[in-house]
């Protein structure tokens, strides 16, 4: 089991920061200028960042558990499969979304007060 719980833990560490990845790809594809495209750029890092320092991360200041949890990791999941999206991606968003359906139910079901 703890193979498997830290297999888990490193495929949802990679879908953390694919997300940020595709973040950064989606704010590229933004109209019309290279200033633009920086502060698409800037701008969901800081987001996603900061939602992720305060509420995501493991010793986040506002650490959610439970349906709030979820709730976070959906939306975070939902953000970088809608940025593949955005960059023309369907196929790879689709399977973001079910690498992320698999590693936050894992991350949910383990992290949860026994």
């Amino acid at each position: 089991m703890p193979l498997l719980k830290t297999a888990s833990a490193t495929l949802f560490f990679v879908l953390e920061l694919c997300t940020y990845a595709a973040a950064l790809w989606w704010s590229f594809t933004v109209p019309p200028n290279l200033l633009t495209k920086a502060a698409a750029a800037l701008g969901s890092l800081v987001v996603l960042i900061g939602v992720w320092s305060t509420f995501g991360a493991p010793k986040a200041a506002h650490h959610l558990t439970g349906g709030w949890r979820a709730a976070l990791l959906v939306l975070w999941f939902g953000s970088g499969a809608l940025a593949l999206v955005g960059v023309g991606r369907p196929g790879l968003a689709v399977a973001f979304g079910a690498l992320a359906v698999l590693a936050g139910a894992a991350d949910l079901a383990w992290s949860e007060p026994k």
